[in-house]
């Protein structure tokens, strides 16, 4: 799951910076900027969160 999460976040920054290359900065491409962060801090949040829980 991790590894699929991975791929999908690096097909969209690859996507998105294929559209800030033939458009620039458009309100869409702001947009997609943003959701791409937050899909990268999400995924640093669940790896640290995973790491330091523990099943008993």
């Amino acid at each position: 799951m991790q590894k699929l999460r991975f791929f999908f976040l690096a097909i969209s920054i690859l996507t998105l910076s294929a559209s800030i290359a033939r458009e620039g900065f458009s309100r869409g491409n702001i947009r997609r900027v943003i959701i791409c962060a937050g899909l990268l801090v999400w995924t640093q949040y669940s790896q640290r969160v995973q790491g330091h829980h523990s099943c008993h």
